[in-house]
């Protein structure tokens, strides 16, 4: 039995739900990220029937559909002409007794039949609310989950108990996928699929190394795993897939994105506003200096790995062997992890100081600086600037690489804040001395990982 990790609260809203008696949740969220899951795990121990749509026409997903209420039921599969006639066998099955009815891949159903939510409010509003039954509909797609379940011109909207959208877990929860693992490889291994466990399950390997090699390589079940994540969205496939490889490529601003990619300036605005939408790429504006000048970058880690290793140096990857581990690759997977590791190294800050906002620092045209990021907290009832240094690497960081760090970029106020430095392998002597006399903050392994608490800043 596999262990269940995470999802404690979107559980506990589930059963809040079916405690109620009569009600209807939606649950969704991008591809692997843990629906089906939740969901079975929630079943376990009730009368429960499970209906999977399939990506389809109406007609080919009524006689799918038509079958597996059959097996529910025992009896012959009927002929469904609408899926009207399905809702009412399902309203039978209700109130016959009270029953767990899920519809994963709801998206499917709505993609072959724009009446389908006005069926199944039907089917609520008649039939699940007057019972102990219950209805769940689920589904990959974020933008027609959202746009049935909540937006103002839904079929579903307000008729649903609980909108749930599952988000990636965190760090912590990703290692309880990874007993025995070294934790600087459990990192690597976060850094490069984030806190998606649909992958974490099946990385098994003992090794990041292992896990890169046993999963990535060429023919390998992940090789094609990238080109089918947005594939369930609407909307232009290859007008987000050429966004997503433009930041990928290190393309920072729109305009620059229409320049690499030929798309019209709406287009490719519509496109980014999307795919941030979609929580596949994120908007960081600066810290300091002119407002509306933002720069992208792609927010889920194994898109970017995917955009930025495996679809980059293919040519490698083909040519690996399992046994003799990723030698030629290892740089340009280490430099990917070192981006990665400054977000990382943000959501940390977010998630243990009380932070007002994160941003790039606004000193130079194009936004680069040896300051990797700048978060703005609290302290008492003044705001602070602070200015943030990450250091990856497998050597510890020391004052060579504190000067790296661009260490004295003066603060908002003219002055020089005080600086957080990370380091994934720890400090040398002559920083952790350094640190002492001036101030300097540093966050190393023992605190990101979980062995010591953070540490004060203000």
């Amino acid at each position: 039995m596999e262990v269940f990790i995470g999802r404690e609260r979107e559980l506990a809203l589930l059963e809040d739900a079916y405690s109620s008696g009569g009600s209807a949740v939606a649950v969704y969220g991008r591809r692997r990220i843990g629906k089906t899951f939740l969901l079975e795990r929630f079943c376990r121990g009730r009368r429960s029937l499970f209906l999977y749509a399939l990506r389809g026409c109406m007609r080919s997903n009524l006689e799918h559909l038509s079958v597996l209420i059959a097996e529910h039921t025992g009896s012959e599969p009927h002929r469904y002409s609408t899926y009207g006639d399905l809702m009412a066998d399902l309203g039978s099955i209700c109130r016959r007794e009270g029953t767990v009815v899920v519809i994963d891949e709801f998206p499917f159903l709505v993609e072959g039949c724009d009446t389908v939510s006005s069926d199944l409010r039907d089917l609520v509003d008649s039939v699940i609310v007057h019972t102990d039954s219950m209805l769940i509909l689920s589904g990959s797609s974020v933008r027609i989950m959202e746009g049935e379940c909540v937006g103002p011109d839904g079929g579903l909207s307000g008729c649903l108990d609980h909108v749930i959208r599952l988000g990636p877990l965190t760090f912590d929860e990703c290692r309880g996928f990874h007993h025995g693992m070294d934790e600087r490889d459990q990192l690597r291994l976060y850094l490069t699929v984030g806190g998606v466990p649909g992958y974490h399950r099946v990385m098994r390997q003992p090794t990041y190394r292992e896990c890169i090699m046993g999963n990535f390589a060429d023919d390998c079940w992940l090789a094609d795993e990238a080109g089918y994540i947005l594939s369930y969205e609407p909307g232009s496939h290859r007008g987000h897939m050429d966004t997503v490889q433009a930041l990928s490529d290190g393309t920072v601003r729109q305009r620059d994105v229409v320049r690499r990619t030929g798309m019209d300036k709406g287009g490719c605005s519509r496109n980014i506003s999307y795919l941030v939408g979609l929580g596949v790429v994120e908007r960081m504006d600066p810290m300091a200096g002119p407002r509306g000048n933002p720069v992208y970058r792609v927010s889920d880690n194994f898109l970017a790995f995917n955009e930025e290793v495996v679809r980059r140096r293919a040519h490698l990857l083909s040519s690996l062997n399992p046994s003799g581990g990723y030698g030629p690759l290892e740089p340009f997977i280490d430099a990917f992890l070192g981006r990665r590791f400054e977000v990382f190294c943000r959501d940390y800050m977010v998630s243990n100081y009380d932070v007002l906002g994160t941003g790039w620092r606004a000193d130079t045209d194009d936004g680069c600086t040896g300051i990797d990021f700048t978060i703005r907290i609290t302290s008492g009832r003044n705001t602070v600037d602070v200015p943030i240094g990450c250091w990856y690497g497998e050597g510890r960081a020391g004052l060579a690489e504190y000067d790296l760090s661009g260490s004295h970029v003066p603060g908002s106020d003219g002055g020089n804040p005080r600086m957080v430095m990370f380091s994934a392998s720890g400090f040398e002597g002559d920083l952790v001395e350094f640190a002492s006399e001036t101030g300097l903050v540093l966050i190393g392994p023992e605190e990101l990982f979980g062995h010591r608490a953070p540490p004060a800043i203000v």
